[in-house]
């Protein structure tokens, strides 16, 4: 089938686990012979440095991602993501998952040849990393890549013990280069540790992104033990954001101050809020709060993603204190889901109630 214009490709192993130059070897014979590819989708693990190299040569490859399930071969990433780009490399490519190190991705994005033309990018790392590496990141895909409107990064390393280290923390430094992105409007953060950043950086980032429609600022870290926002942080979003469609925030929402109705102004366009491992109070209050913030239609989405790429399966804990995260946050989850109770009760007697609770907060 030569004429082939998309593969995607499922199996249940990492390409590093078994015979590695066979299946390698398979792999490059068959896409070599699949000329006119405009779309692959491989098991994370497949995309290697010779692989993407094959990739490269493609004239009409224009989207390489990669599908989550596969739990076996996390720890069998290739050392290095070193890709050999030759001149007119990635000639139409639009959209780009690689999992690999920052310093790895760093290099591939400085190198010659490189997709600085791509516009939507995913990255997954498995490897522990600095907080100034993803600056430096974000620094370099704002210099490069300049049609760039999605950017997801997943700092997926699970940290031995989960306490909290400072150091390791994501800050408004970290991040600011995001501000410096010409076209962004989508970015999707995950990190084990909570963001440390405060509401007056909030109500900055926020006014200085008019164009924002997607922000999920790591709304689920796994080291759940601090808090520097509110639910009062939805506000500079609600007021700066008028395109904003989905929002996720680690918030303190267990003891707040409720302000009156009348000075909330509601989020216009708003069709998701990502709450992770947020701590949510009193359902009443919180749904009372939320209810003059969203739009109609707006969901409340009260998940935790970890799962997914096999974070929490991982956790290098004794068994008691995994069983006592694992409570923990399905503990918030269903706090949380008492408040979207709340919120979408269809029943006018439901809508009375929670504009009952807010009097009495």
């Amino acid at each position: 089938m030569p004429n082939l214009l998309s593969l995607d490709l499922r199996v249940p192993y990492s390409v590093h686990l078994y015979n590695v130059h066979s299946i390698k070897a398979d792999m490059l014979e068959l896409l070599r012979g699949l000329p006119h590819l405009k779309e692959v989708i491989f098991p994370e693990f497949f995309l290697t440095s010779t692989i993407v190299s094959e990739l490269s040569r493609k004239k009409h490859i224009n989207i390489i991602r990669f599908k989550l399930g596969f739990r076996g071969g996390i720890y069998a990433v290739e050392e290095e993501f070193s890709p050999t780009l030759e001149q007119g490399a990635f000639p139409v490519l639009q959209d780009l998952s690689i999992t690999a190190s920052l310093r790895d991705i760093i290099r591939f994005m400085n190198a010659d040849f490189s997709p600085i033309n791509i516009t939507s990018l995913f990255i997954n790392t498995y490897i522990e990393l600095e907080p100034e590496q993803l600056h430096t990141l974000l620094a370099t895909l704002s210099k490069k890549c300049s049609l760039l409107f999605k950017l997801y990064i997943k700092l997926l390393h699970v940290p031995a013990q989960l306490e909290l280290i400072p150091a390791k923390q994501i800050t408004f430094d970290t991040l600011e280069p995001v501000l410096s992105f010409r076209n962004l409007t989508t970015f999707e953060l995950m990190h084990a540790y909570p963001v440390n950043i405060t509401p007056e950086e909030i109500e900055e980032l926020a006014s200085r992104w008019p164009s924002l429609e997607h922000l999920c600022l790591n709304e689920e870290p796994i080291v759940i033990h601090d808090f520097t926002l509110d639910l009062q942080s939805l506000i500079p979003f609600a007021r700066h954001c008028p395109k904003l469609l989905r929002l996720g925030l680690f918030m303190d929402a267990s003891a707040m101050k409720i302000h009156p109705m009348q000075e909330l102004n509601p989020f216009t366009s708003l069709e998701f809020l990502h709450v992770g491992a947020s701590l949510a109070g009193d359902p009443g209050a919180v749904a009372a709060f939320l209810s003059c913030l969203f739009p109609p239609g707006c969901q409340l989405d009260a998940k935790i993603t970890w799962t997914l790429y096999g974070g929490i399966s991982r956790l290098c804990l004794k068994t008691q204190s995994k069983a006592d995260l694992l409570w923990a946050i399905k503990n918030r989850v269903s706090r949380w889901d008492s408040v979207g109770h709340l919120l979408y009760s269809s029943s006018e007697g439901g809508k009375e109630g929670i504009e009952g609770s807010m009097r009495r907060s």
